[in-house]
C-alpha cells in the first residue's frame, strides 16, 4: 500500500468510523494519524507504563487485562469492532491500569494523545466523541458487572456467547474464565454441558 492508500484509508475512517468532518480538524487529524500492523500477541501498552498514543481499531482482536495482587492475569474488556477506541483507562495522560494485547493479528490506526487532548479542547467534534466512548465504555463495564453479580456460572456464559459471538474462536477458556470470574475447569464442564445436552435434544429428535 502507498502512501496515497494510506491517506485514502485514514480519511474514510476519520470520516465514517469516527465521524470527524470538519475540514481543519480533519487535515491536523491526517498529518499525525498512522496505520500499524500489529501482529497477534503484541502488547499496544502494559500496565503501569504511559501510553503515547491513541489506538483504534480496524480489524482484528485485543483484550486489555491487569494482573492481580496474586499474579492473576485478569481478564477486563474485549475489543472487537472497527472504530472502537483501545485506550487503557478514561485518563488520555497518565500510567495504563491495564494491558492491551492484540489476540489476533490486526490492523490499527493511531494518532497522539497530546494531539488527542488539544483536539478535545478546540474542537466539539472530538470533545463529544470522547464523551461518547467513555458512555460506551461505562455501559459495557456495568454490564458486565452485572452478569458477574447476578448470573450463575452457566448464564455468564451463555450472555459471554450472545454478547462476543465474534470472540467465541478467537479467545482462549483461560482469557474467557478470567472475564467472568471463573476458572477454565468451569468453562470447559459448561461446554461439555451444553454439548452434550444438544446430542441428547438431537437424539430425541430423531426418535420421532
Amino acid at each position: 500500500m502507498n502512501n496515497g492508500d494510506f491517506i485514502a484509508v485514514e480519511k474514510s475512517f476519520f470520516e465514517n468510523h469516527l465521524a470527524i468532518h470538519d475540514p481543519a480538524l480533519l487535515e491536523s487529524v491526517l498529518k499525525v494519524a498512522e496505520v500499524h500492523a500489529v501482529p497477534k500477541g503484541e502488547f499496544l501498552v502494559r500496565q503501569g507504563q504511559p501510553p503515547s498514543r491513541l489506538a483504534f481499531l480496524i480489524t482484528g482482536f485485543f483484550r486489555g487485562f491487569y494482573v492481580d495482587e496474586n499474579g492473576r492475569e485478569i481478564t477486563d474488556c474485549f475489543a472487537y469492532r472497527c472504530g472502537d477506541a483501545l485506550l487503557p483507562s478514561a485518563e488520555l495522560l497518565g500510567m495504563a491500569p491495564i494491558s492491551i494485547q492484540a489476540l489476533s493479528d490486526a490492523t490499527i490506526i493511531t494518532v497522539p494523545l497530546k494531539d488527542v487532548k488539544r483536539w478535545s479542547e478546540q474542537y466539539k467534534e472530538v470533545a463529544d466523541l470522547y464523551i461518547h466512548y467513555l458512555e460506551q465504555a461505562s455501559s459495557v463495564h456495568w454490564e458486565h458487572k452485572n452478569a458477574i453479580v447476578q448470573y450463575s456460572a452457566m448464564q455468564r456464559y451463555l450472555w459471554f456467547l450472545r454478547r462476543y459471538s465474534a470472540l467465541v474462536s478467537v479467545v482462549t477458556n483461560k482469557h474467557i474464565a478470567s472475564f467472568l470470574n471463573v476458572t477454565p475447569v468451569t468453562i470447559s464442564r459448561l461446554r461439555r454441558k451444553m454439548k452434550d445436552a444438544l446430542s441428547n435434544s438431537e437424539l430425541h429428535s430423531e426418535a420421532f
